[in-house]
């Protein structure tokens, strides 16, 4: 996957996860943990997989995904489960 694809994911996620929590995406950093220095909690967590999975049409395992807590790791995450995908 390219890099300008990547970058696109983790735009996205930024963006859905500052709509979650009310503030605007440039306040996220890449590398911001969504419980410590973001004030999220696991329901945000949650909500983020769920709309990823949404959005990018894939299946996210929930065990794998409650240790991640970047928008960097929430991207490349959902990059790998994309690229897992068959091709048509």
């Amino acid at each position: 996957m390219s890099d300008s694809v990547s970058t696109e994911l983790v735009e996205v996620i930024r963006e859905m996860l500052a709509e979650m929590l009310g503030v605007a995406p440039g306040e996220i950093g890449l590398d911001d943990d969504l419980i410590d220095d973001l004030h999220a909690d696991s329901l945000h967590q949650l909500e983020l997989m769920t709309a990823i999975e949404e959005r990018f049409g894939v299946a996210l395992d929930v065990e794998d995904w409650r240790s991640t807590r970047t928008v960097s790791e929430f991207a490349e995450r959902t990059r790998l489960q994309l690229a897992a995908q068959p091709r048509p």
